[in-house]
C-alpha cells in the first residue's frame, strides 16, 4: 500500500516555511509514514502566488522562429533555476545541460529533481550518479522515487509487474550502487 499526503494551500511565509527542508511538512510525512506527498504551494510566496518561469533545451541552436539554444525564459544572472528531469542513470544529461545553462548566463542553480533515481554507477566512478554530480557540480538530486521504492512496490504488489523483480535485482547486481 503506497500512503499518500495531501495538502491544500500552504500561504505566505509561514507556508514558505511549512514546504523548508525540516519544516513541517517533513514531520507530518514522518508522523503518518507518507510514501508520497501532494502539495499545493502555488500561494507559498508570501500570499501573492508563484511567478514560475521555464525554458528548455534544443539539441542543437536554432537561427530561425523564436531561434536559440532555449525554448522558453530567456535566463539571467543571478537567476535561480532548478533542473527538471525524468530518470538519472548515470547523469549524463546534467553534464550535457550544465554547460549550456551557464553558457547562457550567471544562473544560481539550486538543484536537480528526477522522478526516477536508478542509483547506477556514475559515469567516473563506482559511486551513483546522484553522488558523483553532487561531488562534482555541488548540485543535490532530488528524486520522486528510486530504483528500490520501485522493486519494493512490485514485491508488495502495490503495483503490476512482480515478475520482473528477479531481472531487475540481477540488473542492480551488475550497474547499481547502494
Amino acid at each position: 500500500m503506497i500512503r499518500i499526503l495531501c495538502i491544500g494551500d500552504v500561504v505566505g511565509r509561514d507556508g514558505t516555511d511549512y514546504l523548508s527542508a525540516g519544516g513541517r511538512l517533513m514531520k507530518l510525512r514522518q508522523q503518518y509514514g507518507a510514501d508520497l506527498v501532494i502539495v499545493n504551494g502555488e500561494n507559498s510566496a508570501d500570499g501573492n502566488g508563484m511567478d514560475v518561469n521555464y525554458c528548455f533545451d534544443r539539441k542543437e541552436i536554432k537561427d530561425h522562429g523564436e531561434g536559440g539554444m532555449f525554448v522558453g525564459k530567456n535566463l539571467e544572472n543571478g537567476e535561480k533555476v532548478v533542473i527538471i528531469e525524468d530518470v538519472m542513470t548515470s547523469g549524463k544529461a546534467l553534464r550535457e545541460v550544465l554547460p549550456k545553462l551557464t553558457g547562457a548566463a550567471d544562473i544560481d542553480l539550486q538543484g536537480m529533481v528526477i522522478t526516477v533515481d536508478r542509483m547506477e554507477k556514475g559515469l567516473t566512478s563506482d559511486k551513483s550518479a546522484v553522488q558523483e554530480v553532487y561531488e562534482e557540480f555541488g548540485v543535490k538530486v532530488y528524486s520522486i522515487v528510486t530504483i528500490n521504492d520501485i522493486i519494493d512496490a512490485l514485491e508488495k504488489g502495490v503495483i503490476p509487474g512482480a515478475e520482473y523483480v528477479d531481472k531487475m535485482k540481477e540488473y542492480r547486481k551488475t550497474y547499481g550502487v547502494g
